[in-house]
């Protein structure tokens, strides 16, 4: 019964993906909060941005492939702490090359946060406001308000720190992996009994493993956020 639960929830998340792609090919969804408000709206494909980007991704994972096969070599002490390096400079570089201002849900928690800093104005805490229906969003327009108070009217200051969470995020990431690697319990018959056993990760596997997580969660974790 278990396994049939199993089998169904995969199925069900597998038609899901399926139909997500299948309709990406045909229809785009397009958020601009100044034409059309708070409300995405559906057009077709744009091929000429699609597929380049499509082929782009396709081969970097590719490439992203081949160095992790050649990084197996070395130890994981050297590799990771470069790989972070190389990652913290990249997006460092990116916010410099591509500058952009705050749009959209940015530009409203980061104007509610000067409000209330610089004029006391909390009115979006009564009915109707913005963080009335949207509360959950308090604590990055607090967030804000204290990077502001620290750092007076510097947007730059915000994508730096942003960067930095951003890593240690992804170093968490990667330690949670880590620790739920080192071993793989499965399910074993003895005398008609279920008993859970562990399998333990050889060394060299383990390590292969966490450099190929690691780079794969920065460039989906932090270079294509920055990006975005």
């Amino acid at each position: 019964m278990s396994k049939m639960l199993h089998k169904s929830f995969y199925l069900i998340l597998l038609v899901f993906v399926a139909v997500f792609i299948a309709s990406s090919l045909v229809v785009r969804a397009q958020y601009n909060y100044a034409l059309y408000g708070d409300n995405p709206i559906l057009g077709m494909q744009q091929w000429s941005i699609f597929l380049p980007v499509i082929l782009l991704l396709l081969g970097s994972g590719v490439g992203l492939y081949a160095l992790c096969l050649k990084l197996n070599k070395y130890s994981p002490k050297v590799v990771i702490p470069i790989v972070l390096l190389c990652s913290l400079v990249i997006q460092i570089i990116i916010i410099f090359v591509f500058p952009r201002v705050p749009t959209d849900d940015s530009q409203t928690v980061l104007s509610l946060a000067m409000n209330m800093l610089y004029d006391q104005d909390y009115s979006s805490f009564e009915t109707g406001g913005y963080l009335h229906m949207f509360p959950f969003n308090y604590s990055i327009v607090l967030y804000l308000k204290t990077l502001l108070y620290l750092f007076p009217d510097n947007y730059l200051v915000i994508k730096l720190f942003n960067i930095l969470f951003s890593t240690l995020t992804t170093f968490m990431i990667y330690l949670i992996y880590c620790t739920c690697s080192k071993s793989v319990p499965i399910n074993r018959k003895r005398d008609k009994l279920d008993s859970l056993r562990k399998i333990e990760v050889p060394p060299n596997t383990l390590r292969r493993r966490e450099k190929t997580c690691l780079i794969r969660i920065l460039y989906h974790n932090q270079i294509l956020g920055t990006i975005g």
